[in-house]
């Protein structure tokens, strides 16, 4: 298949939703090439069509490498942390530093 340029719709650590104006099929065998907003590292995975509806499909990725995924997992991580409210995160960290005070870890 030749090299088509698509938009992304949403990713998570298993694959992404894509938005595409050619025809595709389901199960068909895909190499996906994306970098994240603010991250110079392209990633790449072989990846699967998982589901098709009028101009998006979904991929599920197939192989990414440890490194990826880890920096794929980051990322996510620090866009979740910004898109919660503050009451929310700063539950999160004072439960973090309550662990921390109770098993003696610095």
């Amino acid at each position: 298949m030749p090299e088509v340029r698509c938009g992304s719709v949403n990713i998570s650590e298993g694959g992404m939703a894509l938005s595409i104006f050619i025809p595709l099929s389901l199960g068909e065998e895909v190499q996906i090439q994306f970098t994240l907003p603010g991250c110079r590292v392209q990633f790449a995975a072989e990846s699967t069509i998982c589901w098709l509806k009028a101009s998006r499909f979904g991929v599920r990725f197939g192989s990414l490498s440890r490194e990826h995924e880890s920096e794929l997992q980051e990322w996510l991580s620090r866009k979740l942390e910004e898109e919660l409210p503050d009451f929310v995160t700063d539950k999160f960290r004072k439960e973090e530093v309550s662990s921390t005070a109770r098993t003696g870890e610095n």
